[in-house]
């Protein structure tokens, strides 16, 4: 059986500077799949924490400059902003799982478990450390999260399994990051400073001086480090995140198109045109009218299931 939910974002094509390899941008929102992998002939990146639970085969994957394998029982978890692809050997059945990276830091979680989530190569969690089976998990969130009254449930257990990753994960290409005392001053504790502070205000007019005072960082520095890590720049990750929040407005919201602007952090009209065209290769207008002309998708993916974080009255839903 294949089964998957997606609030379907657009995306483009982006040749990274001072590299050869080509990634695929995508847009965050909350993603249910179980099946057989997709086809990856380059890396994509989103803005999610992505979970992976590998039922049967071998999955290998490319993440950032690392490479890493899941065998089956095996839970990986990682900040999929970091350019990602399986490579074409990974073969077997998966559960897919992402949550919008804010989602994920309404959760406050510790600096050990921040240090553990933005390193560049993914926490795995073993059969043994899983007091539960975890195929089983993942089919009853695929049906809670559509419940409007058990989906509290399933958000629930959701944020156990991440932070026992996070906790009792292995991550041994990371033996340096296991504590709150060497958290601040690893580059990925920078970055991670970097990311919170964008994340949760990239709504408000941002400057590079601002962000980098907040992570108690100079500018060149902030900036070269983030660049290293993630392959963007501090002002890609932001306008990133404002292009992603217009798409989730446009489609679950009937503001204007100019209140859609001004909600995701874009100066004028003519600043939300710019980069959402260079995002989406389409104007909001069209990109709102094609998401409800078609909801859904010519893929195997349906839109819907999002609804239970974006369309809600409250955000509290998910800040458990």
């Amino acid at each position: 059986m294949v089964f998957g939910y997606y609030f379907p974002m657009a995306y483009r094509n982006l040749r990274l500077s001072g590299g050869d390899l080509s990634v695929i941008d995508e847009g965050q929102g909350l993603w249910v799949y179980h099946g057989t992998p997709r086809l990856m002939p380059r890396a994509h990146r989103h803005n999610d924490v992505e979970i992976n639970f590998l039922v049967s085969g071998i999955f290998e994957y490319q993440l950032g400059g690392d490479h890493f394998q899941i065998s089956p029982g095996e839970v990986a978890v990682f900040w999929a902003a970091y350019p990602h692809r399986l490579l074409p050997s990974s073969h077997g059945t998966a559960f897919w799982l992402q949550l919008p990276f804010e989602m994920v830091l309404n959760w406050q979680l510790s600096s050990l478990e921040m240090s553990a989530l933005l390193g560049t190569v993914p926490r795995l969690l073993k059969p043994a450390h899983m007091p539960y089976d975890p195929a089983a998990m993942f089919e009853a969130w695929h049906v809670e999260m559509q419940d409007p009254v058990h989906h509290k449930i399933a958000a629930v257990e959701v944020q156990a399994l991440v932070r026992r990753a996070l906790l009792q994960g292995q991550n041994n290409a990371t033996p340096n990051h296991h504590g709150d005392p060497s958290y601040p001053h690893t580059k990925s504790g920078l970055v991670g400073r970097v990311a919170q502070f964008i994340t949760a205000n990239f709504r408000e007019p941002l400057t590079a001086a601002e962000i980098s005072a907040a992570a108690h960082l100079s500018p060149s520095y902030a900036m070269a480090v983030f660049k290293e890590i993630t392959g963007m720049t501090m002002g890609q990750y932001t306008n990133w995140c404002r292009v992603s929040e217009a798409q989730r407005l446009l489609v679950a919201t009937d503001l204007s198109v100019s209140e859609v602007a001004a909600a995701s952090g874009f100066t004028n009209l003519s600043s939300l045109y710019t980069h959402f065209n260079s995002e989406c290769s389409v104007s909001p207008g069209v990109y709102r009218k094609l998401s409800r002309a078609h909801p859904q998708s010519d893929t195997q993916y349906h839109s819907g299931l999002a609804h239970l974080y974006i369309n809600s009255q409250s955000e509290e839903d998910w800040n458990l």
